[in-house]
């Protein structure tokens, strides 16, 4: 049946929406979308909300998909609000049988909507939604709610109830009388036998799509309409005043600009985020155990704040100098603070003890609220921006990042600084002691002039662009600085973009830009003015103080000496706390609750070390696996692409190579280890003027039958905008364990050079498919210098792959484009902490091999080869490996050398050409 020009969804209510340790308190909504257009519910309160709220949408020639996500404003009544939950259901099996009520399954728990004809001619006539037999429905918390069912209020044969509930197939409740029986299946597909119908059924559809993007062509907006509301008329005896009104909006209240008319992605069955088992949860949370108990045991420091670290380890707090990321047991974490403080120990510009109090005063003040507390004194800018890294990837619902130490101020070259300065944060240079005595504002900077960091600095743009580049909207961030010139730190005083989902960051300046942050004598102990005053502020005087008071009350106390200054990337995040207040069953576990239950048995004195690798248990790596068998079968399903590719794109999925356009980071299942996986980036850039046509689709088919062969996982993306192959190559890079090969295929280009770098004054940069043609004009703050709408500066790879510098992870960049020789920058001697310019002679902690298809100055070619089109370089690279297939990068060079020259030099760059005598693939199997 054709779809209805409107259609009404009906949101009802929801059942047990939240998991068992957060369903004390819990204040959802939902957001439901057709199309490009969006409506959102009132937010209601509790696990079991009642909402009883229409909303109109204007089918147009959308896909006749609703999408449903379902959020929680409670934690910290934030305009931001937290993920509980994703579906989307197919509306066109539902089209000849309006009304429909069904319940669609969520991250937990269901959602219960009616769909009807937004014209008001169901084709099944006027009918009433019984209420009570959705709200007084019993339902069963503690097993899995099915994707769809079957609810209604009929008199079936009883022998026909009977022997269903008899086999456990379906359960049923009783509201009075046996008419207002109501019954749940959790069959796939159960058809009952003839009954009477006296209120509304619904007939289950087929399974239920879990992400989806539609056409959104600018044509079909239409300006919002006023708001209706009307009562519903409700049975009688049902306990809900029949009165109740149902909110009614039409037209389109949001209109999402970052959905483009010609961006619809195939849906697939996979859940919005793979629940671990209760078991693996326990298993995780006796690894932490043994790992916080090793932590916690006195560490023989060899700093003169030896004490003050011992301390800090005893509350539990996790020392990062002394791990790496690899030990730290993969434990969900929710809440954490990292503190990032310096007295520069040994150099001539050494706070003293002042930062080291600093840093046991927010331990204590944040280990009573229940966060998990990670550490490290005396940091480098690299250790600062690589572990910052890692927390804003892993830690759920709120980071909080604290810095004591210096601050200085440098020209901006960004033009974007209302002073024409740029504030940057004073690190430990541990690779050079000669620059004491050098005042700290004159002094040489080494940094990349994309990424500003250096040995000792790191901009506040480099972080502004790290945090604002991970885009989980889920998580607050809040950056508390106390050091001089911290007012603007992160740039958060600077506009952002407009487009969702936007990031919920708020930073606490301890002084105006202008000024500088003192430390003083309390009661004698050394500490930060700010600080000092910070943390009674908020454990003493006012707990639940929020970031306005706070700053009201700190500029009214210290505004003598400094001015407090709060940024942030909204307004209406000044009026939330500062300090959570979780609950028992939200905080982390602290080492006082460790007992030997959680150490099996094992006495804290026998655990005198943890392994290099954490390692899961049998328990979670069976799940695990289990978990992968689902994920890679549902995606391996032919897709409906909407491509002239399409055969292309279903034989690779058909092989077992994910698209990553599928998918969101949080699908991917978790605790799985990838070890080596090839990632291919291939542009046709189908339907644009610049069309490479078949060529690179078959450059991934090529390349995907020879990495699966050798056993690599392989990941793909086809016509991937700029920000898209960022942000994935950023997830994997931190990933992938042994070895990653990104292979990129298409159009590549140069710009003229920014960072002075460039021998031939010329930038290259990778071109991807255009960003959907954005419809803001606005000037917004990017999210990353050096990424357009279109194109990928090889500049910004490189120090992407520099902030990773995970030593045992082989990076291969192969690059089948124009202009792509010296690509990603390697090619000119990195220093002695990783960053390029450095001109030492320590190797940094890389192994990184690039190969480039066609010289700075050259064009690669395509064309048709034993009849396949393809590029000349990577039809020969394939060529050359099933002859060789332990062929190494110098062989590479020498086999193109002899069948490729006439039309292109390959050329091989790296930070060790030592690494060029290894073999190009592994054998993974």
């Amino acid at each position: 049946m054709s779809a209805p020009k409107k259609i009404k969804i009906v949101l009802i209510s929801g059942h047990n929406i939240m998991p068992e340790r957060n369903r004390a308190v819990c204040d959802p909504f939902v957001i439901l979308r057709v199309g490009a257009y969006k409506h959102c519910s009132s937010t209601k309160v509790g696990i079991n909300p009642i909402w009883n709220e229409s909303f109109i949408f204007n089918m147009g020639k959308y896909e006749p998909v609703l999408r449903l996500e379902l959020r929680d404003k409670d934690r910290l009544k934030l305009n931001a609000s937290f993920d509980i939950g994703q579906n989307s259901v197919d509306l066109q099996p539902y089209f000849s049988q309006l009304p429909a009520l069904i319940d669609v399954r969520m991250k937990y728990g269901s959602i219960t909507i009616q769909i009807e004809n937004g014209s008001g001619q169901n084709p099944l006539g006027s009918q009433t939604v019984d209420f009570a037999a959705i709200t007084q429905q019993v339902w069963d918390s503690s097993a899995p709610a099915p994707d769809y069912t079957i609810t209604s209020a009929i008199q079936p044969s009883l022998p026909w109830i009977q022997s269903l509930q008899n086999s456990g197939q379906i359960a049923g409740s009783t509201s009075g009388s046996s008419q207002n029986t109501h019954y749940t299946s959790t069959l796939p597909d159960i058809k009952p036998p003839q009954a009477s119908i006296s209120t509304s059924t619904s007939i289950k559809p087929p399974q239920p799509q879990a992400t989806i993007q539609v056409p959104v062509p600018s044509t079909y907006l239409q300006q919002p309409q006023s708001q209706v509301t009307f009562p519903i008329p409700l049975p009688s005896g049902s306990g809900i005043n029949t009165q109740q009104p149902i909110e009614v909006f039409q037209g389109p209240s949001v209109y999402d600009p970052s959905v483009d008319a010609d961006d619809w992605v195939p849906p697939t069955n996979l859940p919005a985020q793979f629940d671990e088992k209760p078991e693996e949860i326990k298993e995780q949370i006796k690894r932490w155990a043994k790992f916080a108990t090793f932590m916690r045991k006195p560490y023989n420091y060899t700093s003169k704040y030896k004490l003050a670290l011992q301390e800090l380890d005893a509350l539990g707090c996790i020392n990062l100098q002394r791990v790496k990321r690899e030990q730290i047991p993969t434990l969900t974490i929710n809440y954490a603070i990292a503190i990032f403080f310096n007295p520069y120990e040994g150099q001539s510009e050494s706070l003293g003890v002042g930062p080291v109090n600093d840093a046991l005063l927010i331990a204590k003040l944040f280990q009573k609220r229940g966060y998990r507390i990670f550490y490290f004194c005396d940091a480098s800018a690299q250790e600062y921006y690589r572990w910052m890294d890692w927390l804003l990837e892993n830690v759920e619902l709120e980071l909080v990042s604290y810095f004591s130490g210096q601050g200085v101020q440098v020209p901006d070259s960004s033009g974007r600084e209302a002073d024409g300065l740029s504030e940057l944060m004073k690190f430990v240079k541990k690779s050079d002691k000669g620059t004491e005595g050098i005042p700290l504002e004159t002094r040489e900077r080494k940094f990349d002039k994309t990424q500003k960091i250096a040995e000792d600095t790191i901009s506040d743009a480099a972080m502004h662009n790290l945090i604002l580049g991970k885009e989980y909207p889920q998580t607050r961030v809040v950056l508390i600085s106390d050091c001089s010139h911290s007012g603007t730190m992160f740039n958060l005083d600077q506009e952002m973009r407009k487009v969702p989902p936007p990031p919920n960051v708020i930073h606490i300046g301890s002084c105006l830009d202008s000024q500088t942050a003192k430390q003083f004598s309390f009661e004698g102990m050394l500490a930060g003015i700010f600080t000092y005053h910070f943390c009674d502020f908020l454990s003493k005087k006012n707990p639940q103080g929020t970031f306005a008071e706070t700053e009201k009350y700190l500029d009214g106390l210290i505004k003598d000496d400094q001015k407090v200054q709060v940024t942030s990337s909204t307004a209406k995040l000044f009026n939330d706390t500062v300090l959570l207040n979780l609950r028992p069953e939200q905080q982390e576990i602290q080492v006082a609750q460790i007992d030997s239950t959680l150490l099996n048995g094992t006495p804290p004195s026998s655990i005198t070390s943890i392994p290099p690798e954490d390692q899961y248990s049998q328990v979670e790596d069976q799940a695990a696996q289990q978990r992968w068998g689902l994920f890679t079968a549902e995606l391996s399903k032919p897709a409906p692409y909407n491509s002239k590719f399409r055969n292309e794109l279903q034989k690779l999925d058909s092989q077992g190579c994910i698209n990553l356009e599928r998918i969101k980071r949080e699908q991917i299942p978790p605790n799985i280890t990838i070890y080596r996986c090839a990632a291919l980036f291939f542009n046709p850039y189908e339907d644009l003027p610049h069309t490479l046509g078949l060529g690179p689709v078959n450059d991934g088919l090529l390349m995907a039958d020879l990495f699966l062969s050798r056993g690599y996982n392989v990941v793909y993306l086809c016509d991937a905008t700029p920000h898209e192959y960022y942000k994935w190559m950023d997830w994997l890079l931190e990933n992938v364990e042994d070895e990653l090969v990104s292979f990129f295929s298409g159009h590549g280009t140069q710009v003229p050079d920014k960072t002075g770098k460039e021998k031939d004054g010329l930038s290259e940069v990778l071109v991807f498919y255009n960003a959907k043609k954005k419809k803001s004009t606005q000037s917004v703050v990017k999210v990353v210098a050096g990424i357009t709408d279109e194109t990928v500066e090889d500049t910004v790879m490189h120090d992407l792959i520099l902030s990773k510098s995970y030593p045992q992870t082989r990076v291969v960049l192969i690059t089948d484009c124009c202009h792509s020789g010296t690509m990603f920058n390697f090619d000119y001697e990195l220093g002695n902490d990783g960053v390029g310019g450095g001109g030492g002679k320590k190797r940094p902690p890389l192994n990184v091999v690039c190969i480039g298809s066609a010289l700075d100055n050259q064009t690669a070619k395509q064309t048709v080869m034993n009849k396949t089109e393809a590029g000349v370089f990577t039809y020969n690279f394939c060529t050359l490996i099933k002859q060789n297939p332990n062929a190494s990068f110098l062989e590479l060079q020498n086999y193109m050398k002899k069948n490729i020259q006439k039309y292109q030099t390959i050329q091989l760059t790296g930070n060790d050409t030592k690494n060029f005598t290894q073999p190009i693939i592994a054998n993974a199997k």
